[in-house]
């Protein structure tokens, strides 16, 4: 036997959320929990955000990266200026959650500054030497350890 819970609760005026659990009566290992948000109206950011997105993925070798991804970032630096800019204090003060001598930690630009389950984290490093996680080496590691254990401290206390 199945049974289907349904709960609506009003999260603003244009927001209205269900919880739908699919509950198998005769296995407790079946258990399905489906979010839905109506939002209306819903701007182009909403729509961006809310969207399928393709995703490609490419096998990169140190050949590759090298001779084709490497000079592609040095070409396009324009495209990472938004980094800079929150790196050298000009954007996006208000959002930093935390910085250190090395990392600015900031939610991600499309987060709602509500919905704790689609926040997504940036971890910003400071050097500019660092392009890729290809340009990451063992003597970044405390670095990384140090982000990580901040960022989980970060969002504990969210």
């Amino acid at each position: 036997m199945m049974s289907i819970i349904n709960i609506p609760f009003r999260l603003d005026q244009h927001a209205m959320v269900w919880s739908i659990q699919l509950i198998d009566s005769s296995s407790i290992a079946f258990y399905l929990d489906v979010s839905l948000a109506f939002i209306y109206p819903a701007n182009d950011l909403h729509i961006k955000k809310y969207s399928k997105k393709d995703f490609l993925l490419i096998h990169e070798t140190q050949q590759r990266y090298e001779t084709i991804v490497r000079p592609y970032i040095e070409q396009n630096q324009l495209n990472a200026q938004w980094v800079y800019n929150i790196i050298e204090g000009k954007s996006e003060r208000e959002r930093i959650l935390l910085e250190t001598e090395q990392f600015i930690i900031l939610p991600d630009f499309m987060w709602d500054g509500k919905a704790i389950e689609s926040m997504h984290i940036l971890g910003l490093v400071k050097t500019h030497s660092i392009h890729s996680i290809r340009d990451l080496t063992s003597e970044h590691i405390p670095m990384l350890e140090s982000v990580l254990e901040k960022t989980y401290v970060i969002i504990l206390f969210l």
